[in-house]
Parts: structure tokens; C-alpha cells; sequence
């Protein structure tokens, strides 16, 4: 894996090599700690918001260091869906 790697940096710009990360940031957190019967193994926290519901975002830098801007992640198949403000 490290000769892999050494190739690529000898093949590529160091601006050209990227590393990406997604995450996921939910909407509606649930709480740290909630009080339950002692012994309880399961405790169900009741909300109506869908636990899903959230964005993603991709976060990439290049080994020169470079940050890039964030990118939001959109459910949908057309630019109409990336213009909606309310999630």
C-alpha cells in the first residue's frame, strides 16, 4: 500500500490528490441522558420528528493542504431539488 501511495505522488501534482470525507448531521438531536426505571435495558425516546432527517456534507483537501468549500449533500435528481431552503 505505501509504494501505492508513493506512486501516486510522484505521478500527481500534490493538488491533483484529494481526500474526502462525508458526514451526516441530523436535524433534530436526540438528548445525551434521559431518566428510565432502573434495570431498563431499552428506552424508547418519543418524538414526531423523523430521526433521518438531516444533510450530509462532503469536506475534501489536497495534499498540499488546501481546504475545499463544504459541499451539501441534496436529496433529489434535479437542480430544482438543490435550490429548496426548507428541509
Amino acid at each position: 500500500m505505501k509504494e501505492r501511495v508513493g506512486i501516486i505522488f510522484d505521478k500527481y501534482d500534490e493538488k491533483n490528490i484529494l481526500n474526502a470525507d462525508e458526514t451526516f448531521w441530523r436535524f433534530v438531536r436526540t438528548p445525551a441522558s434521559v431518566f428510565s426505571k432502573r434495570g431498563n435495558e431499552t428506552v424508547r425516546i418519543k418524538n414526531k420528528t423523523d430521526p433521518k432527517k438531516g444533510i450530509s456534507l462532503l469536506a475534501t483537501i489536497d495534499a498540499e493542504g488546501n481546504k475545499y468549500p463544504l459541499l451539501f449533500i441534496a436529496q433529489g435528481k434535479t437542480r430544482t431539488c438543490e435550490k429548496k431552503t426548507s428541509w
